[in-house]
C-alpha cells in the first residue's frame, strides 16, 4: 500500500509499497505525484518489470537533504524515485540504498552498480485535464505563461516584448527598470496570450492554464533556469500544442531562432495553416507513444528488465 497520505492505483497496491519520504513535503501537493502513481502502474504491469521489488520510495534529491527517514523503514529491494534536484548530479549516498534509481533531469548513466534512469518530469498534478479543443476550435495562437527570470530577458527580447529604448541593457539590469521596459506582445490578427510572472508558480491557477493551453495552437517552451527540461513541455504535448522554444525528445520541439525575431518565425508559422496542423498532429503522436505516463511505465520497465538481472540483488 502507498504510505505519507498517498493513495496508489489498486494495481500497484497489490505487490509495491510505496512511500512519500518527508523530503518530497505533502504528498497530495506534489506536483509530479499524478503522474508518478500512473506511471508505476504501467511499469508493474508490463513483462519486463522486475517483479522482486519490494518498495518504491520517492525522495527529494536536493543537497540540503541528507537523511530520508521512508528510506530507512523501507523492505528492500527498493526502487528509489528521486525528484527536484536541476543540477541533475547522481547522489551516491542515494544510488547505493536502492537496487535502481529513477530521477529527474538526470542523464542516463551507464556506469557500473545500480542503473540510473532518467525520468520525465511529466505534465504536472492534473488528473483529469480540460479535453483539448479540436485544432479547428481554438481560440488562442500562441500562448505563453511564466517566470521571467534573469536567463529568459533574451526570451523576452525575441519576442519584442522589450521596449527598443530599453532592449541593449544587460540583462543584470533590466529587473530594476521591469515595469518600464516590458511592452504588450502583439502580432495581428493573430491572439497571443504573453504573461511574465515573477516568480515560479506566480501566474494563473493550474486548472485556467490547463484550459488555455487546450485553446493554444502554439505553446511557447524556453528552457527552465537550469535545464532544458519543464513541466510545460510535457503539458503542451499531452493538449496538442505545437512547441516553439528548447528542444526536448520524444516531442517534435521546433527550435526558436539562435538570432533574430521569435516573433517573425511564429508569423511565419501561423501563416502556413497546413504545416502548423501537421506539427500538431504530429505532437499529438508523440505524446501517445512516448509521453504519457502508460508509455514511460512500459519504457522504463523495459529498461530495468534489460539492465537488472532477473534475480533480487542481494541484502
Amino acid at each position: 500500500m502507498a504510505s505519507g497520505g498517498a493513495h496508489l492505483p489498486a494495481a500497484l497496491m497489490n505487490t509495491l509499497h510505496l512511500t512519500f519520504d518527508p523530503s518530497v513535503g505533502s504528498p497530495q501537493t506534489l506536483r509530479e505525484r499524478p503522474f508518478l502513481e500512473a506511471l508505476l502502474a504501467a511499469a508493474q504491469a508490463a513483462p519486463e518489470w522486475p517483479q522482486w521489488f519490494r518498495s518504491v520510495v520517492v525522495v527529494s534529491a536536493h543537497r540540503q537533504h541528507h537523511t530520508w527517514p521512508a528510506l530507512d523503514a523501507a523492505s528492500p529491494p527498493i526502487l528509489i524515485v528521486a525528484l527536484g534536484d536541476e543540477n541533475g548530479q547522481v547522489r551516491p549516498e542515494l544510488r547505493a540504498r536502492g537496487a535502481a534509481l529513477l530521477q529527474s533531469y538526470v542523464s542516463t548513466h551507464h556506469k557500473p552498480g545500480p542503473p540510473v534512469l532518467r525520468l520525465p518530469l511529466g505534465p504536472g498534478p492534473a488528473t483529469a485535464p480540460p479535453v483539448s479543443v479540436p485544432w479547428a476550435e481554438r481560440s488562442v495562437d500562441v500562448a505563453f505563461l511564466g517566470h521571467l527570470h534573469a536567463r529568459r530577458w533574451d526570451f523576452a527580447r525575441s519576442l519584442n516584448a522589450v521596449r527598443p529604448v530599453f532592449r541593449h541593457l544587460p540583462d543584470r539590469a533590466l529587473p530594476l527598470v521591469r515595469p518600464w521596459a516590458l511592452q504588450h506582445v502583439s502580432a495581428a490578427p493573430f491572439r497571443f496570450h504573453i504573461q511574465w510572472t515573477r516568480r515560479f508558480g506566480n501566474g494563473i491557477d493550474h486548472p485556467t492554464y490547463l484550459s488555455l493551453l487546450a485553446q493554444t495552437r502554439i505553446a511557447l517552451v524556453p528552457r527552465g533556469f537550469k535545464q532544458i527540461e519543464t513541466f510545460r513541455h510535457h503539458e503542451a504535448a499531452r493538449a496538442g500544442c505545437v512547441m516553439v522554444g528548447a528542444p526536448l525528445a520524444p516531442y517534435p520541439v521546433i527550435p526558436g531562432p539562435q538570432h533574430g525575431s521569435l516573433l517573425d518565425r511564429l508569423r511565419a508559422l501561423l501563416n502556413a495553416p497546413d504545416t502548423l496542423e501537421q506539427h500538431h498532429r504530429a505532437v499529438q503522436q508523440a505524446w501517445r507513444q512516448h509521453g504519457t505516463p502508460s508509455a514511460v511505465g512500459r519504457f522504463l520497465a523495459a529498461e530495468l528488465g534489460r539492465r537488472m538481472s532477473k534475480q533480487p540483488p542481494s541484502p
